[in-house]
């Protein structure tokens, strides 16, 4: 009865030195990564608490929070309207002629006659403030960005983007793929695929005389354009006429970060500091 208590007691001591140097070996030289199996959650940044409370008030508008003031960059608009900031992510569209809130907006920006307006759930919309509230397109979007230079907006919804004007017409086609830049002439779109491709507000495409043409990257450059295509080749063109080649410059095989600027009569072809080509104008 003794031997076969003191073999148990021999083998459970024995066990538990493996495992004790198993642990401080695997600590030095890693047998598996424990921390692929102990995930950190990744870290949420907390709500920011509202301001401390208030009881003043702004032209009839009773303020809940001390940093209660109207938007800024904005006013009094026909007299009646006015955009106030009360609290943290909270603007509310107040009318002081009948003292009552028409609506609530987690953020407005000014954008010439109009306002571009956010709500709650992130979507954005397009409003037109006067004797009423006009609402110019609804708060479905998932953006919506202003060109001060021509007062055209470019509206993105999860399926398509299109330009419009100031008074909501649109002036281009509907594109599946996101427009990421454009100007008076050309409309630059990039597909899900990350392929971009160019068109003029008549819906005609450029650079795509070859059969599956395919670029990486596609950039307005002043009057010119520039691509990156599937030979990691940055070219630069002046569609004006018939898709002219005016300079190229060939890249590593990978590069598509590399970008051109206009620097005196010269375009430069550079990637991060360094100028990779010069061509001239």
């Amino acid at each position: 009865m003794k031997k076969a208590y003191l073999v148990a007691i021999t083998a459970l001591f024995s066990i538990s030195t493996i495992f004790a140097l198993f642990g401080t070996s695997n600590h030095f030289i890693k047998f598996y990564d424990v921390s692929a199996i102990e995930e950190e959650e990744p870290y949420v940044e907390p709500p920011k608490p509202n301001p401390p409370t208030t009881t003043k008030e702004i032209n009839g508008y009773k303020c809940t929070y001390e940093n209660c003031q109207i938007l800024e960059g904005t006013e009094k608009v026909n007299d009646q309207y006015m955009f106030i900031y009360d609290g943290v992510n909270n603007i509310v569209l107040f009318d002081s002629m009948k003292t009552e809130i028409k609506y609530k907006y987690r953020e407005v920006l000014p954008a010439n006659n109009l306002y571009i307006v956010v709500n709650d759930s992130g979507l954005y919309g397009l409003i037109k403030v006067d004797k009423d509230v006009e609402n110019v397109y609804d708060t479905k979007y998932t953006y919506i960005q202003y060109n001060e230079a021509d007062n055209h907006f470019m509206v993105t919804s999860p399926t398509t983007s299109f330009i419009t004007d100031e008074n909501g017409k649109k002036i281009s086609p509907e594109y599946s793929a996101q427009i990421v830049q454009y100007n008076d002439r050309y409309i630059i779109t990039k597909t899900k695929d990350g392929d971009y491709h160019i068109f003029n507000f008549k819906n005609i495409e450029f650079l795509s005389e070859y059969i599956n043409t395919k670029h990486y990257f596609i950039e307005l450059v002043g009057e010119y354009v520039g691509a990156i295509n599937e030979k990691y080749i940055y070219q630069v063109y002046d569609l004006s006429e018939k898709n002219k080649l005016i300079g190229e410059c060939e890249l590593e095989v990978g590069t598509i970060d590399a970008r051109a600027r206009i620097v005196d009569n010269k375009i430069e072809i550079y990637k991060g500091e360094e100028v990779l080509k010069t061509i001239d104008l």
